[in-house]
């Protein structure tokens, strides 16, 4: 039996749960520090700017005091004891003139409110807890306690003194702040990917913008501000440390300012989060900018293309820059079939607030803005790829180089897909490749996966070519001229449309259980079980029947319902490693990585790896890259 977790003694372990032996929740002397501060320079815009309000105020008396004086303030009516004593209380006037007794210096104010704020932190959270209490002694259900707990975790993330909610008129007395990093590009308190095909050079450009933070020096003309780095690599330090000191060396100056962490984080990890916010914390100087090389890398636990595993990453590198207002820099690869978007869920691009694309043209890089929620997009800028001799050598005595940055020319992008004079053949293979991503991308929404993860098989597209009324050799030659023209791409038994994959309509809900006619079923040669297998999911039985409203081959009416057995099976001499991997496969949509399928067979990858190339033998598996995938051959299509 898996035991209960106690809200009680989750609160046990929140800050401030034992006794204090001073009390936190009030600090008097700072509340007549700020009201001294206020009445030796008032100032209106500080009040706004540092989000000071009554409810800071624990002792009544000061609560009253600051009100008035904010009041007169907001007037244009310097306050002091004169113009005050007829609009407070007497309590409220000793504790003005008590105030201005005080050694409080205006410069400190910043310094007094955030010592009210805190305190308002420890009174929210005490409160919350006593409710917890009261609730557990009154028999709440679990729920309600869970309710309360979250609450109390909640109490910091909130500013105190302002609460939610703002005016508008405070709202647009405040000037917009602009915390550039890198002029035109870079941001702190953001997060920034970085995303492209691997090779293209997103290292380089990383470790590029890495140091010149770093050092404060211009980045192809912009102004940079100087800041401690942290360059979480996930991987080895042996290519790094040369990428590093070839810029270092090229550049002129000294390595500094950045520390490197090689060991992978799992951004999937809450604890492992926290430890990291830990030690960040912990460093003599915070970062003013976060480096992830790469999100694979640092992923942890769970699959890129699950929204629910995706935007627990995404609330990783969140907490990370809510922890530490640094930039975060983060380094992606591009999606399988659609190169124009960061691969896995859609949740990551929902959620950045910079996105730029990486290409690489021979020895060019690029990068193109392809989001910026808070700026206009920047100009598109290129390197070239040069190399830098290092001093080192090998073990054999042969010197080492490595590569670095240089400003280059912009490579004009590949003319749009030729579709110009298409023959009707082509655009029915075309638009029927369309209609089977739709699907796709229906089964993903309905499954709980991010649409834009779907991929086709070739061999569903040729059968549903088929099913549309194209002979095998001109679904052949439908596909080589649908190449040859860049509209659609053949790697590794998938096919992949150039431009992009359309938009998903969330009305459009595929027929899984259509009504077959009656006719159609007794026209079966075998009994009719009543499966309907939309294109490019998963059948979960052997020997099922594929039903649908296409025309097959056979005495079938045009549009009328059709059957069809599926050889779901496989040979006789298949090993015990395939048959196991087969049984998993059948049940995944689309594709799923090597290391994630060892996890559900309990076998190592490389066993895994060995078991998929023998169903790609049996014509019943593809392997592209790390992904594996079911194909099903003999399935019917409409």
């Amino acid at each position: 039996m898996t035991a209960t977790r106690n809200p009680l003694d989750e609160l046990a372990a929140q800050p401030g749960a034992a006794l204090p032996v001073v009390d936190k929740t009030i600090n008097h002397e700072a509340e007549r520090a700020v009201i001294a501060a206020l009445m030796r320079h008032p100032d209106g815009k500080e009040i706004i700017r540092l989000g000071i309000a009554a409810n800071l105020f624990d002792h009544p008396p000061d609560r009253e005091a600051f009100a008035a004086i904010a009041s007169f303030i907001a007037d244009g009516i310097p306050p002091d004891a004169a113009t005050l004593r007829g609009a407070i209380s007497n309590a409220a006037l000793i504790e003005v003139e008590t105030s201005l007794q005080e050694h409080a210096s205006a410069a400190n104010l910043p310094v007094y409110v955030n010592l009210l704020k805190a305190c308002q932190r420890e009174r929210l959270a005490q409160a919350a807890r006593d409710r917890l209490v009261k609730a557990a002694a009154a028999g709440a259900p679990d729920h309600e306690l869970q309710a309360i707990l979250e609450s109390v975790r909640q109490v910091g993330q909130t500013e105190p003194g302002k609460g939610r909610f703002l005016d508008v008129g405070e709202l647009c007395a405040l000037p917009p702040t602009e915390n550039w990093l890198m002029k035109n590009y870079l941001t702190r308190d953001s997060l920034t990917v970085l995303f492209g095909d691997p090779g293209c050079g997103k290292s380089f450009l990383a470790i590029d913008i890495a140091c010149h933070v770093a050092t404060g020096t211009p980045w192809r003309g912009c102004p940079v501000k100087p800041g401690k780095v942290l360059y979480i690599a996930g991987e080895g330090r042996n290519g790094l440390s040369k990428r590093f000191r070839a810029w270092f060396e090229r550049h002129g100056e000294p390595p500094r300012n950045i520390q490197i962490c090689t060991a992978p984080i799992a951004l999937t990890d809450p604890a492992g989060i926290a430890a990291l916010v830990a030690e960040i914390k912990a460093m003599p100087e915070a970062p003013a900018l976060i480096v992830v090389d790469t999100i694979n890398r640092n992923f942890g636990p769970g699959d890129e293309n699950a929204t629910a595993d995706m935007t627990r990453a995404v609330a990783g590198l969140d907490a990370i820059r809510n922890a530490t207002g640094a930039a975060i820099l983060a380094a992606h690869h591009s999606g399988h079939g659609d190169k124009t978007r960061g691969r896995g869920s859609s949740v990551l691009r929902a959620s950045v607030d910079v996105e730029y694309a990486v290409e690489k043209f021979d020895r060019t890089v690029q990068v193109r803005c392809t989001k910026a929620k808070d700026f206009d997009h920047p100009a598109p800028l290129a390197w070239t790829l040069e190399k830098q001799p290092l001093p080192w050598a090998d073990e054999d005595g042969t010197p080492l180089d490595s590569a670095v940055l240089e400003s280059g020319e912009l490579h004009e992008p590949p003319p749009p897909p030729n579709t110009a004079r298409m023959g009707g053949n082509q655009t029915k293979a075309l638009e029927t490749l369309r209609a089977l991503y739709r699907t796709q991308q229906a089964t993903l929404v309905q499954a709980g996966t991010d649409p834009g993860t779907a991929r086709v098989t070739k061999a569903d597209w040729y059968a549903a070519m088929k099913a549309a009324g194209l002979s095998r050799n001109r679904c052949t030659d439908s596909r080589a001229e649908l190449v040859r023209r860049g509209l659609v791409r053949d790697e590794d038994g998938f096919v992949y449309l150039a431009d992009a994959v359309p938009d998903f309509a969330p009305d459009f809900v595929p027929d899984l259980y259509r009504t077959v006619p009656e006719s159609a079923k007794a026209s079966c040669t075998v009994p009719y079980q009543g499966t309907y297998r939309v294109p490019g999911t998963p059948v979960h039985e052997a020997g099922a029947l594929v039903c649908g409203t296409g025309m097959m081959e056979g005495d079938h009416e045009p549009n009328a319902a059709a059957v069809q057995p599926v050889d779901n099976s496989l040979p006789a001499g298949a090993s015990d490693g395939a048959r196991e991997l087969w049984e998993v496969l059948k049940h995944v949509q689309g594709s799923e990585t090597a290391d994630r399928l060892a996890q559900k067979i309990g076998r190592n990858t490389a066993r895994v790896i060995a078991a998929a190339q023998e169903l790609r033998g049996f014509e019943r598996a593809s392997i592209s890259g790390a992904f594996i995938g079911p194909i099903h051959p003999n399935e019917a299509v409409f």
